[in-house]
């Protein structure tokens, strides 16, 4: 008699692709929670970046006078991007900035390294009183000479015409790869701390031909100091200094030429908030001559209700509408992080949109506070005493 043969049973396709699907339903939990767990260490990247760059900020400020930094990173406002700005006094001190951007903002660069090919709308125009070449050629002890590639730029504009090749490359080699970069954007109070103004309230010195703003180094007193921030209305841990960026305007944001692995077409971050500004034009108050300094109709009063600009600073972690954070690094050095609540991409200080008078949209969704007064401040000026001429005889 013949034994009966066994045949292991195989699957079915019904049992084939009911595995499948098991599987398929598996992966598609595990992904967000593996997004999640790579998100969070981006995070925490670019809190670590914030907590040294603020390290570097105060050893800065240990041997500049108690100055946080030298100004604002950008070309035609402050000077040579290599010798001056918070990037520069980094980088010089060791720090390498450019190889710690914010992992999760696919912003890549700043607008200001944009500026430097002198292909875009803001590398036009006067510069009044800064020296955008920098430091003359120098002997290093070594014999060997140091040129800056800004005093190249300017000083030899036939081969570094904007467009060229020689320009492209020089920038490149000497700013980028040498860490000049970053896809933080520095608070207003860090660059320019508060507003020069004149008797009758408006911006102080008025120079024939030159731009008159709070984002201008001719109409503030500069950059942020010890005395300043501690001395002042808020405490250290409320004074903004660096945050993740936004993308700049289109017309002067977007890469032209390559620089390194930054292909050209890509947008660029926002170097520095805009700072105090009317809610109704988001622009800084102008007033007629004779404004008087005290009453309703003041310019005290006008000024104090001014908020300070945020819209350059974006929220970029965490995970979708209405749970997105931006890590903010303040002047006691700690980070803090606030949260987009409606989904704008924006932390709001205060603005409403409805009360907009200008034409287009300012961004803030609505009036929600997304920066409390207790956390962040957000006014125009850190000093205590606003008494004007009432003293005087």
């Amino acid at each position: 008699m013949r034994q009966k043969q066994f045949r292991p049973r195989a699957f079915t396709l019904i049992e084939l692709l009911v595995v499948i699907a098991i599987i398929g339903v598996l992966v598609a939990l595990l992904l967000p929670a593996i997004a999640a767990a790579r998100e969070a260490g981006r995070n925490v990247a670019c809190k670590n970046n914030l907590r040294q760059f603020g390290v570097g900020m105060n050893v800065y400020a240990d041997n500049n006078g108690g100055y946080f930094c030298s100004g604002a990173w950008d070309w035609r406002r402050d000077g040579a991007m290599t010798e001056v700005g918070w990037v520069a006094d980094l980088v010089n001190q060791g720090i390498p900035v450019g190889k710690m951007l914010c992992p999760t903002n696919n912003l890549k660069s700043n607008e200001k390294v944009g500026d430097l090919l002198g292909l875009t709308a803001s590398s036009d125009g006067v510069i009044c009183g800064i020296n955008i070449a920098g430091r003359p050629p120098y002997q290093n002890p070594d014999g060997s000479v140091t040129v800056g590639p800004c005093w190249l730029i300017v000083n030899d504009p036939t081969t570094y015409a904007p467009g060229s090749e020689a320009r492209r490359k020089l920038i490149e080699e000497e700013v980028i790869k040498k860490n000049y970069n970053t896809n933080y954007s520095s608070s207003w109070f860090l660059s320019r701390s508060a507003v020069k103004l004149d008797a009758n309230g408006n911006l102080s010195p008025q120079i024939p031909g030159c731009k008159s703003s709070v984002k201008e180094r001719i109409n503030t007193v500069g950059p942020l100091n010890r005395r300043r921030s501690d001395a002042g209305l808020q405490p250290t841990s409320n004074i903004a200094l660096l945050g993740d960026a936004s993308p700049g305007d289109v017309v002067e944001a977007v890469l032209q030429q390559r620089l390194g692995d930054i292909e050209a077409g890509e947008r660029l971050a926002e170097t520095m908030c805009d700072g105090p500004v009317l809610n109704s034009t988001m622009l800084h108050p102008v007033f007629p001559v004779g404004t008087p300094f005290q009453g309703p109709n003041g310019w005290l009063a006008t000024w104090n209700s001014t908020l300070q600009d945020t819209r350059d600073f974006q929220a970029v972690h965490g995970g979708g509408k209405g749970t997105a954070t931006i890590n903010i690094l303040m002047a006691d050095s700690s980070v803090k992080v606030f949260t987009d609540r409606n989904g704008d991409g924006f932390l709001n200080p205060g603005f409403d949109p409805l009360k907009f008078t200008g034409q287009g949209i300012i961004g803030y969704q609505d009036a929600e506070v997304e920066l409390p007064p207790s956390e962040f401040f957000a006014g125009w000026s850190l000093d205590k005493s606003q008494k004007g001429n009432l003293d005087r005889q």
